[in-house]
């Protein structure tokens, strides 16, 4: 009775932490960096950037999942459903699309990219200005091909469709619709702060920090920053939002304050329990080796981590 109720509680924990796992998008990043890549050859040729469409991701990582898993290589699907009527049944309704697909071994997103664009067709697809939004669908694993198995192996879907919701008015110059937080502030030192903005459409969102670059994404309308400040002062934050067109930012002023401690509590007790605990003096005896402390500093720490409750109060 004892191991069926065991082995009842494994199949529970296998259940419930396996399976969502297994819904997640593994190669999310990949497929970023992909359209990253595609971004950019389209910048280059003066063509508005492609956005991520969920139906179209949806629809294109099924077919690369679909390949890998039953070993073929094409735009049908395995049970001979044209790509056309596999975005229809994923509820993608447009009269304009297209499909590239390629397979690399091993997995490599630059490769798989540079292939696509030395040939013409893919390269129409990729370059196209009729198209403003794709899907990426990316999924490796074992491929067999002629009796010979490959591991690691890649297959790469790019659906591309044209959606008027998606559609960019380039007359319109691109500003930032929303910020947080709303005004200049104060915080206590060691508080963490975050910043984020929303755009009007995708574009190149740059954050600094006293004018010094601290983070940089590309092709997105929504950023964050987060940050804290142990040293008081008063910190410049700012950020920049620019298409290759026009440009906006949005700028903070954060003032750092040092947070008021009770005198009564000695500098070492950081926990503020009157005990100098075992960590506490460890950080008293690496600042002692490190010339901010003297003999008698130290010696009086570790006589009060001895003592313990019986300590400096």
């Amino acid at each position: 009775m004892e191991k069926l109720k065991f082995l009842l509680i494994l199949s529970l924990v296998v259940t419930f932490f396996i399976l969502p796992a297994a819904a997640e998008n593994l190669y999310s990043a990949e497929e970023k960096q992909m359209l990253d890549l595609i971004n950019e050859e389209r910048a280059e040729q003066e063509i508005p950037p492609l956005q991520f469409n969920s139906l179209l991701n949806e629809a294109s990582s099924e077919h690369s999942r679909e390949m890998i898993e039953n070993n073929y290589f094409g735009h049908d699907s395995y049970d001979g459903t044209s790509y056309w009527q596999r975005l229809q049944d994923f509820n993608y309704q447009s009269s304009t699309t297209a499909e590239n697909i390629a397979m690399t071994i091993p997995f490599d997103v630059q490769k798989a990219h540079d292939n696509l664009m030395a040939s013409p067709g893919h390269r129409t697809n990729i370059l196209n200005p009729d198209y403003n939004e794709i899907g990426i669908g990316i999924w490796v694993g074992d491929y067999t091909y002629n009796g010979v198995t490959y591991s690691n192996a890649a297959m790469f879907t790019q659906d591309f469709g044209w959606s008027s919701s998606a559609a960019v008015d380039e007359d319109e110059p691109i500003s930032i619709e929303s910020y947080s937080p709303q005004d200049d502030f104060s915080s206590d030192a060691g508080s963490t702060q975050e910043f984020a903005v929303t755009t009007n459409r995708p574009c190149n969102i740059r954050w600094l920090v006293d004018g010094v670059e601290v983070q940089e994404i590309n092709n997105e309308q929504t950023s964050s920053y987060t940050t804290s400040k142990s040293l008081p002062g008063t910190y410049e934050i700012k950020v920049i939002t620019d298409d290759g067109v026009s440009t906006d930012y949005r700028e903070w002023s954060w003032t750092v304050e040092e947070e008021e401690t009770d005198s009564s509590y000695h500098a070492y007790d950081f926990n503020q329990d009157y005990v100098i605990d075992t960590t506490e003096v460890s950080k008293a005896i690496d600042d002692y080796y490190a010339g901010k402390l003297d003999v008698a500093a130290i010696s009086q720490i570790i006589d009060y981590w001895y003592l313990g409750s019986d300590g400096y109060r």
